[in-house]
């Protein structure tokens, strides 16, 4: 049976820092996770239940332990054992200077979507880890996070986009940059915003 969210929500991104404390920003309307624009999503019994998402920040220095965990944790998840890829996740970057870790959370402040954002050797931004919880797909809650990521990065952007993901990243404003390649058995596509 498909039910119908309260429609868009008005939300507000919250950044922390340590020195500073929370900072608000404006992120773009969001839809409930159960509506996506005319389009009605059916709930699973175990779907995500968001109703003002909040995209977070931080530095890997400013994470808490539980927090790291959950990202890690839902990286695996996906990465490792639903798309059936055994590969090192934990590649080192995580903890390097200019790395920061982005994620929502659901209302149960589990985290339903998380990406990375790291400082490239030539100046760019590489977009990466972009991941988001099963039950959660299809609400726009991974849009919402590289929108905001985005907001705050340099220009230009990489990202190693999975091929079939190139259609949705084109509509972040990304393009195709290179040649079809294969990292862990995906085939990939190198792509740019600037």
């Amino acid at each position: 049976m498909a039910q119908k969210g309260p429609g868009p929500i008005p939300a507000t991104s919250t950044t922390f820092s340590p020195d500073s404390g929370p900072i608000r920003y404006p992120l773009s309307s969001v839809a409930a996770i159960l509506t996506r624009g005319d389009r009605t999503v059916k709930r699973p019994t175990y779907a995500a239940t968001v109703t003002r998402p909040l995209v977070r920040q931080a530095a890997p220095g400013e994470l808490p332990a539980p927090v790291l965990y959950e990202l890690l944790r839902l990286r695996s998840e996906v990465f490792v054992v639903e798309q059936r890829c055994a590969y090192q996740d934990l590649d080192g970057r995580d903890l390097e200077d200019g790395a920061r870790h982005w994620w929502v959370e659901d209302d149960g402040g589990d985290v339903v979507a998380t990406v990375r954002t790291l400082r490239e050797p030539d100046g760019s931004t590489r977009l990466g880890r972009v991941v988001t919880r099963a039950d959660a797909r299809g609400s726009g809650l991974a849009a919402d996070l590289i929108r905001a990521a985005l907001a705050e990065v340099g220009r230009p952007v990489v990202i190693s986009a999975q091929a079939h993901l190139a259609r949705w990243y084109r509509t972040l404003g990304f393009e195709i940059d290179g040649e079809l390649f294969v990292e862990d058995g995906i085939d990939h596509l190198p792509m740019r915003l600037r």
